[in-house]
């Protein structure tokens, strides 16, 4: 990519699905509050996006991978690694709210597909908020310590 790093043109992705999913996991539930079948379908797509917001975060993290062996020249590895643990835990998050969503997905009764949707949404909130402080220790490599320095001409 013109010589530029990949990883934050694809983290940005996963990040922003993140903090849509949830938010579309409300808007579903209040819609279909009154209509049982209507929910049971509907409340598919989350889990849907959230299979993408999974891949988009893997693709992340290797591309992360990829790319720390360049910035770990210029910028201390402790603060490398503590960005790195934190997309890691993201990762993590999303995969249990994945697996939630599914199980939201995949009920017959209207019932427990909302509770699982109810318990997808906090999930998926609080993966949210992982990754919004893994993107902050980023943007601090990048903006604070220098990261962008290894791509400099």
């Amino acid at each position: 990519m013109n010589g530029l790093p990949l990883h934050p043109a694809i983290v940005h992705f996963p990040l922003a699905l993140s903090v849509i999913v949830p938010l579309l996991g409300v808007a579903l539930l209040v819609w279909t509050r009154r209509n049982d079948d209507l929910a049971v379908q509907v409340l598919r797509i989350p889990a849907a996006l959230q299979i993408l917001t999974v891949l988009g975060a893997f693709a992340a993290q290797r591309t992360g991978d990829d790319d720390h062996h360049i910035v770990e020249e210029i910028v201390d590895r402790n603060l490398i690694g503590e960005h790195e643990d934190a997309g890691e835990l993201f990762f993590i998050a999303l995969g249990v709210t994945l697996v939630i969503w599914f199980a939201s997905a995949a009920a017959k009764r209207p019932a427990v597909a909302r509770k699982a949707a109810i318990v997808a949404v906090v999930a998926g909130l609080v993966a949210a908020g992982l990754g919004l402080r893994a993107g902050e220790l980023g943007g601090a490599l990048v903006y604070h310590h220098g990261a962008a320095g290894a791509w400099a001409p």
